[in-house]
């Protein structure tokens, strides 16, 4: 009976032991957690890329605008490259 009782307790130990979570990392982790939330300070950087983007879709926006009107300046209505001869499809 009294070797019942201690297989018990090693075996309710052993069982406590695994289900308690390993705490000795904890203080690392929040301080990680609290170094991440802090705010990065804004270099100036962020900007340059907007002003970029804008000159390359005004660009892309005269470009297309350049190509739409030499293209249907060359095809005329009735000439495209879909028809044939005749201006028919």
């Amino acid at each position: 009976m009294q070797q019942d009782h201690q297989h018990i307790d090693k075996k309710l130990r052993e069982l406590e032991s695994q289900s308690l979570p390993d705490l000795s990392k904890i203080d690392e982790h929040w301080q990680q957690l609290k170094n991440d939330l802090q705010p990065v300070s804004n270099t100036g950087t962020a900007r340059a890329p907007r002003k970029y983007t804008w000159w390359i879709v005004a660009a892309a926006a005269i470009i297309s605008i350049l190509f739409i009107t030499i293209y249907t300046s060359n095809y005329l209505p009735g000439q495209g490259l879909l028809t044939d001869q005749s201006g028919r499809l």
